[in-house]
């Protein structure tokens, strides 16, 4: 009988909402974690040009210090931060 790895996969988070599925993940302790997708959101959303049809968001880029801030507040979050020794 091979013995199994198990490995997490995550997406679409967002560094400034509660993810339960952090402590989900943890309790199933994989071997590795692959971020599949959005880490953080770091554009913001301004409203929506109503001159156009049909409305177009206006949106205000990530910049490098908004990324770090944002990556920062991730790396911050004690459920995450738990999660993190979970994995190898």
């Amino acid at each position: 009988l091979k013995e199994s790895t198990r490995i997490a996969f995550g997406s679409c988070n967002n560094q400034n909402l509660t993810n339960s599925l952090w402590d989900v993940m943890a309790e199933r302790n994989p071997a590795a974690f692959v971020w599949g997708g959005d880490a953080i959101y770091a554009d913001i959303h301004l409203g929506n040009d109503w001159t156009k049809f049909p409305p177009l968001p206006i949106m205000s880029q990530a910049t490098p210090d908004r990324l770090k801030s944002f990556y920062d507040v991730q790396l911050k979050d004690p459920s995450y931060q738990n999660f993190l020794k979970t994995t190898n």
